[in-house]
């Protein structure tokens, strides 16, 4: 899966870890055979998983720079 994620978004492989933890992450968010209508998440917590805060991988994002106490009149940031 972390593979063809990869793969699929023509990202190098310097990316391996964070796409692995990201598949970890959507993995136990997922149904599996082994508990029977749960996920893994609500099977050992007891709770619903939510998954309002999950984004397409890939992506773009912006990250937004802190000069400190400078006051600008617009929203700084880098395409990252």
């Amino acid at each position: 899966m972390a593979r063809s994620m990869l793969k699929d978004k023509d990202l190098s492989n310097t990316f391996w870890a964070d796409v692995v933890s990201t598949v970890v992450y959507l993995l136990n968010k997922c149904l599996t055979k082994v508990v029977v209508d749960k996920t893994l998440i609500d099977a050992w917590s007891g709770r619903k998983p939510l998954a309002k805060h999950l984004k397409v991988f890939g992506n773009v994002c912006y990250t937004y720079i802190n000069f400190g106490n400078v006051c600008y009149t617009y929203i700084l940031s880098a395409k990252g």
